[in-house]
């Protein structure tokens, strides 16, 4: 494993934002001109603010009780036609507005996207220009292809790295300034998210996203009059508390976002998260059968976020792994490549496992999968009215229908049953151009990927590879379909030659391999994979596997 050195907090723009060491020329740095691209420059020196009146998206409970209903009006009123007027930060934040916010949307229904973030662009300049850093990427993807070499630079690339900069900037010039709305700092922050991982940088998108995650619950800790996640403190205002819950879900899907990848967060905080959802499950599953899908795809995230945690809280003790509250490694190197270990992720397997589980843990596990259970049956009203495919004109049947079918996948014990509904929806999901390439939460990647893994039939995990490859340049957040094919491709492969049937058949249990290690470089589009393979009934019976792949 790479050594990280320490991070670079000096430099122009450009190489900061690449995480790359500068020289700090002037007026143009060496590494910019050696690699013919522009040098935007460096920080000057931080004036003190003028005084301004700060609009606030919802009155902080310090404010005089009751909610202010005007304020939370202007936040939730339509934004206006844009907030920008110069060419081309206009013409960009029109095409987020029209295009872009949909697609990072996806099929789950929220107002973060097209309308809270446009809206607070119009309270802070780095939201916009996160907004238009954002668009421009995406443009310039858009015209010039996914499989692009994302390492050749073109002008719509450049002018999106050139608002980024901007945008961080800002943001750490209102953190210091202690803006008083920590909400508009904290929509920020999502932009950040969605920024790293179209760049693929997938390592310092993920521990991020575990970053502010924490940061929002330890403000929403800090606020008294704030709504517990998606759970039980009333609002006095109906509105605040439809602000509240579509960012709740946000920075819920960034947790999931942060478990299902890179997660160096502490033993303690997976617990203290994971009993909190806990009893928020508790309440939602109380009331019996799910009357909207709604309802079911609230207590679904949870669900699987508190399933997340209880792994990590688990990890140390079924993995031979030392019991401390030391966060385990952040995963992130000086290149931007993201180092997968046991330690912080779900999917590695280190090379011994515990002898003794402790029973405590085996009872929790099985409640949770009780829970599982109830919440499916709990959801079966709700999946049967949506289990037909509405035409794909109508938009809000047509999304309800993709949401009903990925939250199925993660409630299905069955391979052969996630890669139908997969092959289902996957074209639906990915679309057939270039318009719909990027969603914000999970759906079907990581389920096709788990399936590739574990399932012993050839056909079966086959099929789930082949669905990933026919959908180039789509991505969930962090996840990105070519190389998690590759790499699910690579685990198959090694197992083939034991596999029944000529190598088409199932694969002996004596002859299983799992993921030990990954490093990926996904904007480079390349890994090395390790692997622990079993080559006799014996728990000792191992050999390591190593591969290096590019796609």
């Amino acid at each position: 494993m790479k050594v990280r050195a320490p991070k670079v907090k000096t430099g122009c723009f450009t190489c900061r934002s690449r995480r790359v060491k500068c020289d700090e020329a002037k007026p143009a740095c060496k590494r910019c001109t050696k690699f013919g691209v522009p040098c935007q420059g460096y920080p000057k020196a931080v004036k003190a603010p003028a005084s301004t009146v700060t609009r606030k998206l919802i009155p902080s409970s310090q404010r005089p009780m009751p909610i202010l209903q005007a304020a939370v009006d202007s936040f939730l009123r339509q934004p206006s036609t844009s907030p920008i007027r110069e060419d081309p930060e206009f013409r960009y934040f029109q095409y987020y507005v029209n295009e872009v916010a949909a697609q990072i949307q996806g099929p789950f229904k929220t107002q973060v996207w097209d309308r809270f973030i446009p809206q607070a662009a119009e309270l802070q300049p780095f939201v916009r220009n996160g907004i238009v850093a954002i668009a421009a990427l995406i443009r310039s993807r858009k015209l010039v292809g996914w499989s692009k070499d994302p390492l050749l630079p073109d002008q719509e690339h450049q002018f999106a790295l050139g608002q980024y900069c901007k945008a961080l900037k800002g943001m750490r010039e209102s953190i210091t300034d202690s803006i008083d709305d920590g909400r508009i700092a904290l929509i920020a922050c999502l932009l950040v998210f969605v920024f790293e991982s179209l760049q693929g940088h997938q390592a310092a998108a993920s521990t991020h996203a575990a970053n502010v995650v924490n940061l929002f619950f330890q403000w929403r800790w800090r606020e008294t009059d704030n709504i517990a996640v998606n759970s039980c403190v009333p609002s006095k205002c109906a509105d605040a508390m439809k602000v509240e819950k579509d960012l709740h879900d946000a920075f819920g899907g960034l947790d999931l976002q942060a478990l299902l990848f890179l997660d160096k967060r502490s033993t303690s905080t997976h617990f203290r998260m994971k009993e909190e959802m806990n009893t928020a499950i508790d309440m939602q599953m109380a009331s019996g059968n799910f009357e909207t899908l709604q309802d079911s795809r609230d207590c679904w995230q949870i669900m699987m976020r508190r399933n997340f945690h209880f792994v990590a809280c688990a990890r140390p003790a079924i993995r031979d792994m030392k019991t401390t509250d030391d966060p385990p490694p952040d995963g992130l190197a000086e290149d931007d490549t993201a180092i997968m270990v046991p330690e912080n992720n779900a999917w590695n397997t280190p090379s011994s496992y515990s002898k003794h589980v402790p029973a405590s843990l085996l009872a929790e596990r099985n409640h949770y999968m009780e829970e599982i259970n109830r919440w499916r049956k709990a959801s079966q009203k709700v999946f049967s009215a949506t289990s037909k495919q509405p035409p794909v004109a109508d938009m809000e049947q047509f999304g309800e229908f993709l949401q009903a079918k990925i939250m199925q996948l993660n409630a299905f014990f069955n391979f052969r049953e996630t890669v139908d509904i997969c092959a289902e929806i996957a074209p639906l999901l990915a679309g057939s151009g270039t318009s719909n390439l990027f969603h914000f939460d999970i759906g079907i990647i990581p389920a096709l990927s788990q399936t590739a893994m574990l399932c012993r039939d050839y056909h079966v995990r086959t099929r789930a590879i082949d669905i990933l490859f026919s959908i180039p340049g789509y991505k969930e957040g962090v996840w990105d379909s070519l190389a998690v094919a590759s790499i699910d491709r690579w685990i198959r492969d090694i197992e083939v030659e034991f596999a029944e049937d000529d190598g088409v058949g199932f694969v002996p249990a004596e002859r299983r391999a799992s993921l030990s290690g990954v490093e990926i470089k996904l904007h480079e589009r390349t890994c090395k994979v390790m692997a622990i393979q079993r080559c006799g009934p014996r728990e000792e019976d191992v050999v390591e596997r190593v591969g290096v792949l590019n796609w």
